[in-house]
């Protein structure tokens, strides 16, 4: 590496100003730094966590989506391109197009059509310009217009890497230190992108030649004690640490982490014509987390995002996700190498959704949950220490109750929706319904022996459809959940992470008076439900009132793939009526332009399945046309 000047900004290329832009603007544009805050848990009002777990949680949703939008507005490509000049020690990585390429330019247009203010297809490109760049302003405060100071250079791909995660923690007075991050783009104007750089990172503390290219240092207030940098190679962009700036400079594009095993199998799995797409190495990302575990608080927050495994598992080599355009939503798969303790799968079509009432709003179906059952129990008997730590409850893990379970076909946890009554409950189909009766009547006697906080439950039957709901009231249990809460947690306000007085209160609220559960056996399902309502609705449910003749079903899980291991469907609709029921601030949140934009969301869809060599979970947004 032949030095030029490190020392001092004489002699430093003067910044060039961007055409169209003022003195004045560029000497303010020049105070736009990259900032990097430490992440802290915030602090909530206690009062009104309850129903905000419920209105946040629809909120994410609806961001999730729109961050979707997002990226599919400006995403689009084929195969990666920076991928080749990120570092080979790249921890995670995660690129956007901007060309949209094959079948993703048409259905892009037409998924955009159906929000509103896109349903013009003549004028699709100058809205997503002002899409576009109304992100860009908000995200800089209004500092860099997208049309005048990106569009004319930015090339087709956008890419972001980082690395070193395990050497990340707070520094004294600086926010953040160890790790690298990169920043990487192609430019169709190199030159404009050198002037754009200088104007707004400011003039160089000092340049260096690495190879063919050259580097500029840069000082970013916000980023005391990190040396950043900066450079154009031909028609690449490179901006981040300056280590990491000199790696990608020196794989120039031949090798990097496009050439290492994990990422060159992983893009395998990656469709050519995909929106966006990203790539994690899974070890080294657990590694991360667990070298922040052992720090200090602000790391172990830091840390929060990312995997924990218990002792003795090990991650996988590597996860990769993609975001896809299709007719009528999207689509975000996540793929990553099938474990060996993990089965592989035998897809196939809902059975379970022709017996689940139209009222479904959410449900979540796996097949083979007799199966299922017994590995969990397997697994956890396997686990040294456990049973003994489980006290008399261990006796679960001996085996015996796996053939409590053996008559288990598939089966499927839903909540449904009457009136403004909720109802939930778990519907599994008896592949030997006489097996089934005997297993629920055995369990059934043991209840003559069971003492609760009010004595033994109440057992009541009712005949229904073609056999008997029998009910199980246990009373009022409220006061002795929230003791058996507190106590875990050391107590009310017994230390960091213990429920408050308040919080227990509003948890006391929140459950029923009285507890009971309902079930039956019969017409080859075993029913149970938090009242007999649920167990009712099952009961009466026909194919064609089902959920699986549901257009909003329908429309979800044909986009998560119909055939699958297992499968979730959730009413967008109906959970952010329900959070909008749920509180004032939800309401107003939801409202606005918001509202405008989530009353297209049909539904959501998931669908997983296990094949000989990877594993996959797709999430899939319906949007409802208009």
């Amino acid at each position: 590496m032949n030095e030029i000047d490190d020392t001092s900004a004489a002699g430093a290329p003067a910044p060039t100003q961007p055409a169209g832009t003022t003195p004045e603007a560029a000497t303010a544009d020049q105070d736009l730094q990259p900032a990097v805050q430490p992440v802290r848990p915030a602090t909530a009002r206690r009062s009104s966590r309850a129903r905000w777990a419920v209105a946040l949680g629809v909120l994410g949703i609806v961001g999730l989506v729109t961050l979707g939008g997002i990226g599919l507005i400006v995403a689009g490509g084929a195969s990666s391109a920076l991928a080749a000049w990120a570092p080979a020690t790249t921890t995670v990585y995660a690129e956007v197009r901007t060309d949209l390429p094959g079948d993703q330019q048409t259905a892009v247009g037409e998924l955009l059509s159906r929000f509103p203010g896109f349903d013009d297809q003549a004028a699709l490109d100058m809205k997503v310009d002002t899409a576009v760049g109304d992100a860009i302003g908000r995200i800089t405060g209004g500092t860099v217009d997208y049309g005048r100071d990106l569009k004319p250079w930015l090339g087709g791909e956008i890419a972001v890497a980082a690395g070193d995660l395990d050497t990340v923690m707070p520094g004294s007075g600086v926010p953040i230190i160890g790790g690298w991050g990169l920043v990487l783009a192609t430019t169709k104007d190199p030159v404009a992108t050198e002037g754009f750089l200088s104007a707004r990172l400011g003039t160089p503390t000092g340049t260096a030649a690495v190879g063919p290219a050259t580097v500029h240092t840069v000082t970013v207030d916000q980023l005391p004690g990190r040396t950043i940098a900066w450079s154009v190679v031909g028609t690449t962009v490179l901006l981040g640490d300056r280590a990491a700036v000199e790696s990608a400079i020196d794989a120039q594009g031949n090798g990097g982490l496009a050439a290492t095993p994990a990422f060159r199998q992983a893009i395998a799995q990656v469709p050519a014509q995909h929106a966006a797409m990203a790539w994690v190495d899974a070890p080294a990302l657990a590694e991360a987390a667990r070298a922040a575990a052992g720090r200090a608080d602000d790391v172990q927050v830091l840390a929060m995002p990312l995997p924990s495994l218990p002792a003795g598992h090990e991650p996988p080599a590597w996860v990769t996700a993609w975001i896809r355009a299709e007719a009528g939503g999207a689509t975000l798969d996540v793929v990553a190498p099938r474990p060996t303790d993990v089965p592989v799968g035998s897809p196939r079509t809902s059975t379970l959704a022709a017996r689940l009432p139209a009222e479904t709003i959410a449900a979540l179906e796996v097949h083979d949950a007799g199966d299922l059952v017994q590995r969990a129990l397997d697994a956890a008997a396997a686990t040294p220490g456990l049973t003994e730590k489980l006290g008399p409850a261990g006796s679960v893990l001996d085996g015996a109750f796996g053939s409590f379970v053996d008559w288990a076909g598939d089966g499927a946890v839903a909540v449904t929706r009457s009136g403004g009554t909720m109802h939930g409950g778990i519907v599994v189909s008896a592949d030997e319904p006489s097996v089934a009766a005997t297993r629920v009547a055995a369990i059934r006697a043991l209840l003559a022996f069971v003492d609760g906080p009010n004595g033994r439950p109440v057992v009541t039957e009712k005949p229904y459809g073609d056999g008997t709901i029998v009910t199980v009231d246990f009373g009022d249990v409220r006061d002795a959940l929230v003791a058996a809460l507190q106590g875990a947690a050391g107590g009310s306000g017994g230390g960091a992470g213990a429920p408050s007085a308040e919080d227990l209160a509003r948890i006391r609220e929140m459950l029923p008076a009285s507890a009971a559960v309902a079930y039956t056996v019969q017409r080859g399902l075993f029913v149970l439900g938090t009242d007999a309502t649920f167990v009712e609705q099952v009961v009466d449910t026909t194919a064609a009132d089902s959920l699986a003749a549901d257009p909003d079903y329908q429309a979800a899980i044909a986009l998560a793939g119909a055939s699958n291991d297992g499968q979730a469907f959730l009413d967008a609709g109906a959970v952010l009526e329900l959070a909008a029921a749920s509180d004032a601030s939800a309401a107003a949140a939801l409202g606005g332009d918001t509202a405008s934009f989530a009353a297209r969301i049909q539904s959501l869809g998931a669908a997983y399945t296990a094949a000989d060599d990877v594993i996959r979970l797709r999430l899939a947004v319906a949007v409802r046309a208009r």
